[in-house]
């Protein structure tokens, strides 16, 4: 990354809250003067994963596995998962907050527009195709779609191993 102003991002050897009650990003991220790389961060941060994490992880990855085989460049699908993400996200986002409720950090902001966008426009791409609920006609396509889930958690739950010393 680079650093303008020196504002980059440094890892933070801190809890969730943060020293000083500082904010930290989802991935464990503080604002500090010298920028450093997210590789050292990324490992730590799936290892971390709670399981309902662990499941939108898999949920986009079947997203994308779907996406990239049944790809279909006409605008209208995107535009119309763009209108219903702006719909749908607002009203999410409404049904969130309210008096009391605990402020949103951007990425759950974030998953609440980008969830009605992925739901939409994989229903488009797999109208007509054959499949059944989420589950695509072919069982190399099932596969693929399963086995890249699968080896997501086992990298999940290879990382806590690593990061634990071997006692997990």
């Amino acid at each position: 990354m680079s650093n303008s102003g020196g504002e980059g991002f440094k890892r933070a050897q801190v809890s969730p809250a943060g020293a000083g009650g500082q904010r930290l990003c989802a991935c464990g991220l503080a604002r500090r003067g010298a920028p450093t790389t997210l590789f050292p961060v990324l490992p730590r941060y799936f290892a971390s994963l709670p399981p309902g994490k662990i499941v939108l992880w898999c949920y986009l990855i079947w997203y994308v596995v779907t996406v990239v085989q049944y790809f279909d460049p006409a605008p209208s699908i995107w535009l119309n998962s763009l209108g219903i993400s702006a719909v749908i996200g607002f009203a999410l986002v409404l049904s969130v907050g309210g008096k009391g409720a605990p402020p949103r950090d951007r990425w759950q902001t974030f998953r609440l527009f980008m969830m009605p966008f992925c739901v939409s426009s994989f229903s488009s791409l797999i109208k007509g195709h054959g499949f059944v609920l989420i589950f695509p006609p072919r069982l190399g396509e099932f596969a693929l779609g399963a086995g890249a889930c699968a080896v997501f958690v086992a990298l999940v739950f290879g990382l806590r191993r690593a990061t634990s010393g071997g006692h997990g």
